[in-house]
């Protein structure tokens, strides 16, 4: 979908909504935690957000609120807590027009004691009527020997059709633009929560 205005919450949720009977585009569900599947364009961005387990909270709070997702140009959104099998809606500005193209959280890892707690990592796949193919994946980790606490963006995507083919290197360009945005957004919050504090 594209349009000459940014849509509103009311639209995004119709257009979820709308989609909830596609089906996924791709076959390699949740191959984003591990070795990414070959013949799709792999993208992979990784931030150091600090040091210590109160820097690890404040990360996993906003990735599941989804705060570093909302940016002026571009936002993920979904109505409600985050779960497996949610419709999201991904709304960008790219150029003078707004796209819009739903997805699905196809993985959600959350902190429990069999993995010491020390990820929060959620993946959304694309829909059928998804201009690209593939997976991304959001993911705060804590390492427990360092105390280090690290933001990553993975995906593997390709294009959905001919036409979207054509309009690639545009298309690659957002999405490096993307995770550069949201890494720095990630950063920005728990300097400002470090500060407040």
């Amino acid at each position: 979908m594209i349009t000459l205005r940014r849509p509103t919450e009311l639209e995004l949720l119709r257009c979820t909504r709308n989609q909830s009977n596609d089906a996924l585009s791709y076959q390699e569900v949740g191959e984003t935690w591990g070795a990414m599947p070959a013949n799709y364009f792999h993208n992979e961005h990784a931030v150091d957000l600090g040091r210590g387990e109160a820097c690890f909270a404040a990360a996993c709070e906003n990735l599941q609120q989804g705060r570093c997702l909302q940016l002026p140009w571009v936002s993920l959104f979904r109505d409600g807590p985050l779960f497996v099998g949610q419709d999201t809606a991904i709304v960008a500005r790219v150029m003078r027009v707004w796209t819009l193209n739903c997805c699905r959280v196809v993985d959600v890892r959350s902190p429990t004691k069999t993995d010491g707690g020390h990820c929060f990592s959620f993946a959304v796949g694309t829909l059928g009527r998804h201009i690209m193919i593939g997976e991304e994946r959001f993911t705060v980790a804590f390492d427990p020997n360092t105390e280090k606490v690290r933001f990553s963006i993975r995906s593997f995507s390709r294009a959905s059709s001919i036409a979207a083919g054509i309009g690639t290197p545009v298309i690659r360009y957002y999405q490096r633009r993307f995770v550069d945005s949201v890494a720095r957004a990630m950063q920005q919050d728990l300097q400002a929560t470090a500060t407040s504090g």
